[in-house]
């Protein structure tokens, strides 16, 4: 299964590294216009991967340029654009957003403060279809991780960064297992 990454991030970084020593046919990656740092980009030349900065992901260029790629399926771990149709159709297995938050619940940004202020006990994983809304195609994988009364937004940030390279992997396998 050809694998195409959109992301930005240590936790897409390791996710991509994970996805590579499982032996999966890694095409590139598409990062964010203003990335927040440099671990994808330095993880995605490590294993010589094209990489992608377009200011509008669903420009005729970029879509020429996925295109041509032909992924089987298209990960989204980070990303801050919108991905719309014709785009969302080009992959035959799915576009699949990796969602630090319990959805349906938590949508959208900044989940890891809302579920601290909020008094969660846990914060939910999620792996799902992206569909044409905002974190709302159908859930194939959710996880939960737990949080402390006394943990701070960097340990729960943490934890979640260090658990999604496993629910990637499991997701992907899930994917490619039908």
């Amino acid at each position: 299964m050809r694998i195409l990454l959109f992301g930005d991030g240590l936790w897409a970084a390791n996710s991509l590294l994970r996805l590579n020593r499982e032996g999966w046919d890694l095409l590139g990656v598409i990062r964010r216009v203003k990335p927040k740092d440099l671990s994808l980009l330095e993880a995605s030349q490590s294993l010589g991967l094209p990489v992608f900065n377009p200011p509008k992901v669903n420009s005729n260029d970029v879509l020429a340029q996925i295109s041509k790629l032909n992924p089987d399926l298209v990960l989204s771990i980070a990303y801050d654009q919108i991905l719309r149709r014709p785009l969302l159709d080009m992959a035959p297995r799915g576009f699949v957003n990796f969602h630090a938050g319990k959805l349906p619940f938590y949508r959208g940004r900044n989940i890891i403060n809302w579920a601290i202020i909020n008094g969660e006990s846990e914060i939910g994983l999620t792996a799902h279809y992206i569909d044409e809304g905002i974190d709302t195609g159908d859930i194939i994988s959710q996880r939960t991780l737990p949080i402390g009364w006394t943990d701070t937004y960097g340990d729960v940030l943490n934890r979640v960064r260090d658990a999604f390279p496993d629910l990637v992997a499991h997701t992907v396998n899930l994917i490619a297992n039908g």
